[in-house]
């Protein structure tokens, strides 16, 4: 499942319960390596104007050192 807006994210954890571990899977695309990115931080844009015109908030999910 791709994931461009909120809409999509909502419906891809609906059935998730608030135990449920976040993490994201980075992948190089020449030769395949992922690297798992958790825990991470979330970073929220406001007024963002796309290509549209249109003016939207922006999330980004940031990296976070593991101190596990």
């Amino acid at each position: 499942m791709i994931l461009n807006t909120i809409k999509d994210l909502r419906e891809a954890i609906k059935d998730l319960d608030d135990n449920d571990q976040i993490c994201i899977e980075t992948v190089d695309c020449d030769n395949g390596d992922t690297l798992d990115l958790y825990p991470i931080s979330m970073d929220i844009y406001p007024n963002i104007t796309i290509l549209d015109g249109s003016v939207i908030k922006e999330i980004r999910f940031v990296q976070n050192n593991n101190k596990i």
